[in-house]
């Protein structure tokens, strides 16, 4: 897995439902709807502007093509559920959903940072959230409304 940074496209927000269109895939930053989504595992792709806005709040989102081999998602949810709480939150403050839209089979997303592969590492994972979670312009532990 590699990680590298992404370049802000801001934070602002628009009305639920609006078209929106991010410069990086998957995006680190950018338009967002004003609520967000709850922090679980989700069987079904989250829309990308509801997750957005809880990278704005510090979280984590780890993604997965929904073709990716079932080896790969199963080895993501083992990476998902061994994410320690954050002391903050008294959660994970992460969230794992399907994306249809990744070129990659896997990707965790920060506050302008991804972390990208075609397999699971869970230690890089882990490093990666250690680093990064809590990093977003707010920091909020509530957890969404959406979907």
């Amino acid at each position: 897995m590699t990680e590298s940074g992404v370049p802000s496209e801001g934070w602002v927000h628009v009305a639920e439902g609006s078209e929106v269109t991010y410069h990086h895939n998957p995006p680190a930053s950018g338009p967002h709807y004003p609520v967000w989504a709850r922090y679980q595992s989700y069987t079904t792709a989250v829309a990308r502007p509801y997750w957005v806005h809880n990278v704005e709040h510090g979280a984590i989102v780890l993604l997965h093509r929904p073709d990716a081999p079932p080896a790969v998602v199963s080895a993501l949810g083992e990476a998902f559920r061994s994410l320690s709480g954050d002391p903050e939150c008294g959660h994970s403050r992460a969230l794992l959903t399907p994306d249809p839209l990744l070129s990659r089979a896997v990707t965790a997303v920060a506050a302008d940072f991804v972390l990208e592969g075609d397999c699971v590492s869970g230690d890089a994972i882990r490093r990666f959230t250690t680093t990064h979670r809590n990093h977003g312009p707010e920091d909020i532990c509530d957890s969404g409304t959406r979907p």
